[in-house]
């Protein structure tokens, strides 16, 4: 497994974390940063399709916000916030 993160999410901490999870991280390192990790620039610009997903998931005010107390309500209206995306594009 792959974890794709920002820069906000450089820790070395972070990363032994996901070590021992024996999962790959892809993180960038930040600039004061004296260890500079390398990243995979194809993962990681899949990582902007998934920022540009949420960001289309605000926009339709309840899944912004939550109304829905319930999960499989919230779930529901994610799935046609996502739905209504799609059609529309």
């Amino acid at each position: 497994m792959t974890v794709v993160a920002d820069r906000g999410y450089d820790a070395a901490a972070l990363r032994r974390e996901i070590e021992t999870l024996q999962s790959r991280a892809e993180i960038l390192s930040r600039k004061s940063n004296n260890v500079q990790h390398s990243v995979s620039k194809s993962i990681y610009r899949k990582r902007h399709l998934v920022e540009n997903a949420f960001q289309r998931m605000k926009r339709m005010r309840r899944t912004g916000t939550r109304y829905d107390q319930l999960a499989e309500t919230f779930s529901a209206a994610l799935t046609l916030s996502f739905i209504i995306d799609w059609v529309l594009c």
